[in-house]
């Protein structure tokens, strides 16, 4: 074999190895980002919810109740506000993710519980969001990824077979 077909040879490997690497990266780390993006939504929720609570909105809210639950028409948000005990020592924020069900449809949402003090009771806030949405981000971005890393490789490789 010819000097320049090896470090030819040797390019294109190298490069394929590259972008392979670095699309595993980007896979592996894109549950993550969706995952802080999904947090900071429903974070940004419930201050938004804080910020704008008084006293006439939380008894129209609660009506008579123990609790208020509203959820979008698709099911893929909801917001649940429970009076609770007032023993409660400080407010608390937990986000996990659990299975929920809504009106017979069971789905699996990102949630948001924060436990909090207005005035002198204490309230149990939780916003949920539907994982559906961030599967489907998920796998758009992963076709784009792959797409975009076998148009770099096609395009590379075209370009050095029109230089040969």
């Amino acid at each position: 074999m010819k000097l320049q077909v090896k470090f030819s040879l040797y390019n294109a490997i190298t490069k394929i190895a590259i972008i392979v690497v670095l699309g595993g990266i980007i896979l592996f780390s894109l549950d993550k980002l969706a995952f802080n993006q999904l947090d900071n939504r429903l974070i940004k929720k419930k201050n938004k919810i804080i910020e704008h609570l008084n006293d006439n909105e939380i008894d129209s809210l609660l009506n008579k109740e123990q609790s208020f639950t509203d959820y979008n028409i698709l099911k893929e948000e909801f917001i649940v506000l429970t009076d609770i005990a007032d023993n409660q020592k400080s407010a608390s924020a937990d986000i996990f993710t659990e299975k929920r069900e809504i009106e017979g449809d069971i789905e699996v949402y990102r949630i948001l519980n924060y436990k909090f003090s207005y005035h002198t009771n204490w309230y149990n806030l939780e916003i949920g969001e539907s994982m559906t949405a961030l599967s489907s981000n998920k796998k758009c971005h992963s076709v784009l990824h792959a797409n975009c890393a076998f148009c770099c490789f096609a395009h590379y490789a075209g370009y050095r077979l029109f230089l040969l």
